[in-house]
C-alpha cells in the first residue's frame, strides 16, 4: 500500500532527477560546442586571394602567347598559355598551415551562359582539388596573419568552337577567366579548408573582357577583375 507508493515516488524523482542532469550535461555540452565553433571562427585563420600579377617570361616572350600546333589532347589545338602570380593573404587572426593554390584558366563556352558557365567548372575544379589535397598532407607552406604568398604559374587553355565567339569569319575572340581555389588548414581543424575564386582577364585601360584568338598580349596589356558572386569560404 502506502509504502509501495513511497518507493514508487522516489523511484520517479530519482528517474526525474536522472533525466534532468542528462538534459543539464546535455545542454553544457552543447554550449561548449557553440563556445568552441565562435572561438574559431573568430580566432582562426581566413585566407583570401588579393589579387593576380601577370607576368612576361621573357623580354621578348608575352604574358599570354598562342600555340597553333600544341595538342593538349589527342586533336590538334588553338591553345592559349598564361603566365601570372596568385598573390594570397591570411586575413585571419592564426597562422594557416599546409597552403596550396589550385587554379586553372578557363575559357566561357558562350556569352549568354556566362554566368551559368562559371560557376558550374568552379564547383568542379575546386570539388577535384579538394579530393587531391584530402585528407591534409603535411606540405610544409605556412602563412602567418597579415602575411602574404606569391605563387607563380603557367596553364593553358584550348580555344574551341564552343567557347570562341566570332564577329567575322577571320577574326575569333574569347572571354578568359582565372578560377581556383586556396586550400589550407590550422592548428585546431587539420581537416581541409578552402576559399574559391573567380577572377576575369581584362585589358589594362578600357576593362574589355574580349581577347582575339591567335593574338600575344604583354602583361602591361592585361588587368584582372574580382568576381566575388562566386566567392566561396569553409
Amino acid at each position: 500500500g502506502e509504502q509501495a507508493d513511497a518507493f514508487k515516488t522516489i523511484a520517479q524523482n530519482s528517474t526525474d532527477q536522472s533525466k534532468a542532469a542528462s538534459d543539464l550535461a546535455s545542454s553544457s555540452a552543447q554550449q561548449l560546442a557553440t563556445m568552441k565553433r565562435q572561438l574559431e571562427l573568430a580566432d582562426r585563420p581566413w585566407m583570401k586571394t588579393v589579387d593576380f600579377k601577370f607576368m612576361d617570361p621573357c623580354d621578348t616572350c608575352d604574358a599570354v602567347s598562342w600555340d597553333r600546333e600544341r595538342t593538349l589532347t589527342n586533336v590538334p589545338q588553338i591553345v592559349v598559355s598564361v603566365y601570372r602570380k596568385s598573390i594570397v593573404k591570411n586575413i585571419g587572426k592564426s597562422p594557416a598551415l599546409n597552403v596550396s593554390v589550385a587554379q586553372e584558366i578557363y575559357l566561357p563556352k558562350n556569352v549568354m551562359g556566362f554566368f551559368g558557365d562559371i560557376p558550374k567548372e568552379e564547383e568542379r575544379f575546386c570539388q577535384a582539388s579538394e579530393q587531391d589535397n584530402g585528407p591534409v598532407r603535411d606540405r610544409g607552406n605556412a602563412i602567418f596573419p597579415d602575411e602574404t604568398k606569391e605563387e607563380p604559374r603557367n596553364t593553358s587553355a584550348s580555344a574551341t568552337a564552343e567557347n570562341t565567339k566570332r564577329e567575322d569569319k577571320n577574326v575569333g575572340y574569347v572571354f578568359m577567366s582565372i578560377i581556383g581555389c586556396v586550400n589550407y588548414s590550422f592548428q585546431s581543424s587539420p581537416t581541409l579548408h578552402q576559399t574559391r575564386f573567380v577572377y576575369v582577364i581584362i585589358h589594362t585601360g578600357d576593362s574589355e573582357s574580349k581577347f582575339v584568338v591567335g593574338r600575344n598580349y604583354r602583361a602591361s596589356d592585361l588587368s584582372v577583375r574580382s568576381w566575388s558572386d562566386f566567392d566561396y569560404v569553409y
